[in-house]
């Protein structure tokens, strides 16, 4: 029996969105895993970073530090930035939990809120080169108890440059701290009681943002997607018990007339 015109579109779409979906999956590993020894500390470097000499630091003056020139090297850190360990208080706006396990932390200056930057705590069990799985699963811990919404932190983390494609709040020089070596909820001086921070008119909120990874048919474009599939498959955390707080890694939004 013949497919119907509408079956046939249904059965069409389907099998795009599958491919799509394995095609997303793959270049997301590659993207994520770009440097990788480097996110983990445990790259030849390591030895180098400057771990007992905190350096306190902003949002807005770590993005505002000069590009580095590509490519960047894999297994070797790019002085001084990633030979130092920076300390920053914050705005937590939003925490994704990553294919490759990272929570990706998106962070705002309190003092200059359109400033932004990204943090990524990996996961405990990257932390065999480094030492570092037990510090990771506490600040995990933290974060996934606490969740975003705003909240005032302080944030420890080594310097690092990663390759910059689209994702939100991600710094325009590409610098991050990763990996991040602890995380400390702080009172708010505005309400100190929950440390939490006024949204700034016109900026997205850590509540407000849906960040659902919702492909509608007019926005499958290969020049759209493809840079910024580490944020796309991904899953959100924003509470503190994580009730309704993740969402499926693809949605694709089909209508028919």
């Amino acid at each position: 029996m013949p497919l119907s015109s509408r079956n046939f579109r249904i059965a069409l779409l389907a099998f795009v969105a599958a491919s799509l979906t394995v095609i997303f999956l793959s270049l997301e590993r590659g993207i994520s895993h770009r440097r990788w020894p480097v996110k983990t500390l445990a790259d030849a470097d390591r030895s180098l970073v400057a771990r007992e000499k905190v350096v306190d630091a902003t949002v807005a003056g770590l993005i505002s530090l000069p590009r580095v020139p590509l490519p960047l090297p894999r297994n070797h850190r790019i002085a001084p930035h990633e030979l130092t360990v920076y300390r920053i208080r914050a705005r937590l706006i939003a925490v994704r939990e990553m294919l490759d396990g990272d929570f990706h932390v998106t962070l705002a200056d309190p003092e200059s809120p359109a400033a932004r930057m990204i943090v990524e705590i990996p996961a405990e069990r990257e932390g065999a080169a480094s030492g570092l799985s037990e510090s990771w699963r506490r600040a995990r811990r933290t974060v996934r108890e606490r969740g975003a919404n705003g909240r005032l932190v302080r944030i420890t983390g080594v310097g690092f440059f990663d390759y910059t494609h689209w994702q939100p709040g991600a710094a325009g020089n590409g610098f991050e701290l990763h990996p991040v070596l602890s995380v400390e909820f702080l009172m708010s001086p505005i309400n100190n009681k929950r440390g939490l921070l006024a949204e700034p008119s016109g900026k997205p909120s850590g509540n407000r943002e849906s960040y659902i990874a919702a492909f509608a048919v007019r926005w499958i474009s290969v020049a759209h997607i493809f840079p910024s599939l580490s944020f796309w498959t991904s899953k959100r955390i924003v509470s503190p018990t994580l009730r309704s707080s993740t969402f499926a890694s693809l949605t694709f939004v089909v209508s028919f007339q």
